[in-house]
């Protein structure tokens, strides 16, 4: 098995870092990067959940398209079933990131789905803490 095949068999398993990934493929950094940029272009989209801080950082890398294992992901707003794009990086469709961006922004904890967001952050914060 090469390292490219050992890299997304642990990513069908879940978000793994870079080190855990080393340590599957008994391989340096360097391959699992270079495996990770190869698979990439064979169309799988793996992508790293941590901001890059420069040199050779700890990633947390994620399986978002599997060529081999296609499935659709649904938007994970309560009662939304619209199928997200492979290049929708988010848990949520178009429609719904706006909607959690201004519970985030209002301080609220992002767990909690609404069906309908008031348009302002005022009336967000009265709708939830009237319940």
């Amino acid at each position: 098995m090469n390292t490219a095949e050992i890299i997304i068999q642990e990513l069908r398993q879940g978000e793994r870092t870079t080190s855990e990934l080393m340590e599957a493929a008994s391989v340096t950094r360097n391959a699992i990067l270079c495996a990770i940029s190869k698979m990439t272009r064979r169309g799988v989209v793996v992508v790293n959940l941590t901001p890059p801080l420069g040199g050779h950082h700890e990633g947390r890398w994620q399986l978002l398209h599997d060529p081999e294992r296609p499935t659709a992901r649904i938007c994970a707003w309560l009662g939304c079933s619209t199928r997200l794009n492979r290049y929708n990086p988010s848990q949520f469709c178009l429609n719904h990131r706006a909607g959690m961006a201004r519970m985030v922004a209002a301080g609220l904890d992002a767990r909690i789905k609404c069906p309908g967001l008031p348009e302002s952050s005022e009336q967000l914060a009265i709708s939830t803490t009237s319940r």
